[in-house]
């Protein structure tokens, strides 16, 4: 039997900008994972989830279901509209936006983020972030914590009396 999630709302933890760049047909692969290294890149076109998520945004965007379809459609659509569209596909409730990255210079920064959202809005104080310098690298990240509001909390109580935490080490 097939769970049926469609009237839950969802909240994205982790968020980033839109870019506003034209990807190469790499780069569009490497936006599918988490690999920094552009070598690896190629290779992402052969993952099975990859595979998965190029037929699923063929159907969503009305195309054929290839890699070349949907990289061409993505290439003709404005970027943020691409991202609007495809956000409101997903019965968002929240999102969590690092503004960290993308870099304001290739990607959206928090207002136009925002812009293009209506619902979302900004939920880390700068004075609830603690960030860590590496110690062994001079001006390198080492790692951050942030405290966000309980929002759930708040919705039931009227109250927000915890904070969420969220770490990471680099």
């Amino acid at each position: 039997m097939a769970l049926d999630l469609d009237g839950i709302a969802l909240v994205d933890h982790h968020a980033h900008g839109v870019l506003r760049a034209q990807p190469s047909l790499d780069e569009f692969r490497g936006l599918f994972s988490e690999s920094p290294d552009p070598r690896q890149w190629p290779h992402i076109a052969t993952g099975v989830t990859y595979r998965r998520a190029i037929r699923e945004l063929a159907e969503l965007l009305g195309v054929e279901a290839t890699e070349a379809a949907v990289y061409a459609h993505r290439l003709a659509r404005e970027p943020g509209d691409y991202a609007r569209m495809l956000l409101g596909e997903t019965n968002s409730e929240l999102l969590l936006l690092d503004d960290g990255y993308p870099a304001t210079d290739v990607g959206t920064a928090w207002d136009e983020f925002a812009a293009m959202y209506a619902p979302i809005k900004s939920l880390l104080e700068p004075r609830l972030v603690l960030v860590c310098d590496d110690p062994v690298r001079p001006g390198a990240l080492a790692g951050y914590i942030m405290a966000f509001p309980h929002l759930l909390e708040r919705q039931r109580t009227g109250a927000c009396q915890t904070v969420i935490l969220k770490s990471m080490a680099v």
